[in-house]
């Protein structure tokens, strides 16, 4: 047999944590975290109960990885496409995370509802760009401390119900409301920018 890395047994595990994540996802759609047993995920992935343990040590254990695997990807699409190109034109931008984010968007979205103590993926991103705003916005920054926190955290939740309302929208839709505002806002920050 040639060493082509994947075998058959890695592409078989492979193919189940997809099916069973993706199970997973679609019960997120028609009920909450807390209602979802792990019998639930094994009728919908059409497993046995062995197999779902061989993976996973319970849906906290689930939930908390497909968490943590979004919020690499959101993080890296910051980091790679946006701050990249912070002086690229806003359609631009809203493209690229657009794109991006589409593609995932059942995860997106279903992830999003669940707040535990170890699982809140929608906190973590609103943390991340809060701390991302400061960071690109701090050198010139003639406001104060709280000005700052004000500026941040509202930039954050901002950011977090637009990209919600986006996953939710066609593009079309998306690229015909969106810009005009993000545009706005990156002009009110200006005041606060020194010349």
């Amino acid at each position: 047999r040639g060493g082509n890395g994947m075998n058959q047994q890695d592409l078989r595990v492979i193919k189940t944590k997809k099916n069973i994540e993706e199970s997973f996802l679609r019960l997120l759609e028609k009920k909450s975290f807390s209602e979802i047993t792990v019998q639930n995920i094994l009728d919908e992935a059409l497993i046995n109960r062995s197999t779902f343990y061989k993976h996973y040590s319970d849906k906290y254990d689930l939930a908390r990885l497909l968490s943590d695997r979004m919020f690499q990807e959101f993080q890296d699409m910051l980091e790679n496409r946006f701050l990249a190109s912070q002086n690229r034109e806003v359609y631009e931008t809203i493209d690229v995370i657009y794109e991006v984010l589409y593609n995932k968007r059942e995860a997106f979205l279903n992830l999003w509802k669940i707040h535990t103590d170890e699982v809140q993926l929608e906190n973590e991103m609103a943390d991340y760009l809060k701390h991302r705003f400061i960071a690109a916005y701090s050198s010139g920054f003639i406001g104060n401390a709280s000005q700052m926190d004000y500026l941040s955290g509202t930039y954050a939740a901002l950011t977090m119900s637009s990209l919600k309302w986006c996953l939710n929208h066609d593009y079309d839709t998306v690229r015909e409301v969106v810009p005009p505002f993000v545009r706005n806002i990156l002009l009110a920050m200006q005041e606060f920018q020194q010349p």
